[in-house]
Order: structure tokens, then sequence, then C-alpha cells
């Protein structure tokens, strides 16, 4: 099982309820979320982020929880946007 990281939230899709997130590794995994407008821009999350799959995750910035499913990981930043516009 992949350890627990650090990550910051670098794209929102609203329409499609997805995050895009920038691990420490420098890989972006892109994930469902229940209420994407809990989310900003440079918000630091915590959590199983690099596994798919359903996972809860803590948002170190506002200091609550989330349940998110993680649809794609090892992403480059064009491969992430792309996974956003997803439905």
């Amino acid at each position: 099982m992949s350890k627990k990281t650090y990550g910051t939230v670098i794209e929102i899709s609203q329409n499609c309820g997805r995050i895009a997130v920038k691990l420490d590794n420098g890989n972006i995994s892109v994930m469902d979320i229940y209420n994407p407008k809990s989310f900003e821009i440079g918000h630091i999350i915590y959590g199983q982020l690099d596994v798919l799959g359903g996972y809860f995750i803590f948002n170190k910035t506002t200091q609550a929880e989330y349940f998110a499913y993680v649809e794609a990981s090892c992403c480059n930043l064009e491969t992430a946007q792309q996974q956003l516009l997803l439905e």
C-alpha cells in the first residue's frame, strides 16, 4: 500500500466535481470530490493521493476531512487538465 502524502490543489473543475493535486513527488492526481467548492487553489491536502480508488483525505488548510475518489494518478499537467473535463 502506498504511504500517505501531501499535495497542493492546482486546478478545480466545479462542473465535474474534480480537483487536480500536485504531489510532493511532482506527479499530479485527479480526484472526484463531493463538494469541490470546499477547496481552493493552493490548499494543502494529505492522504492516499496517488492510489486509484476511494479514500478519506484531510484538507490541512481548512482542517476538514473529505471523501475523495482518485480517478487518475501520475499525470502530467496536460493529462490532468483533460481528466478534469471528463464526466
